[in-house]
């Protein structure tokens, strides 16, 4: 109720329904509407940690030096090789965890050219 000129007056709110959270998850937002016991058996998505994030950047980094260093000659008299390794030395290593990801892709797409372009000459 709402007093309104000295007299009372029921007044009616209108808003919209809430909105549901659609999520990826078949179990959606079940997991907060559960006695926690039911919750914990419920399946949780797995993320990485950080170490694990790291060591799997690395491991690229280290395949695609590989397979740069195997193009051969004429791979190594284009400019993009110098590119493609700066890419994955000093790049790279200035690069915070996110973009390493992003520099490793864009070294890899640089390779391929590379190894294109070594194969037509």
């Amino acid at each position: 109720m709402r007093l309104t000129h000295r007299q009372y007056h029921q007044v009616r709110l209108i808003g919209n329904a809430p909105r549901q959270i659609k999520t990826s998850s078949p179990f959606g937002g079940l997991r907060n509407h559960l006695p926690l016991w039911q919750a914990a058996m419920m399946p949780r998505t797995q993320t990485q940690n950080f170490r694990q994030r790291y060591d799997a950047l690395e491991q690229r980094r280290v395949e695609l030096i590989a397979r740069l260093a195997a193009l051969g000659e004429k791979a190594h008299a284009n400019p993009a090789h110098g590119r493609a390794r700066t890419l994955l030395n000093q790049t790279f290593r200035k690069a915070s965890l996110v973009q390493r990801a992003a520099v490793l892709e864009a070294a890899e797409w640089l390779i391929t050219v590379l190894d294109k372009a070594s194969m037509l000459m």
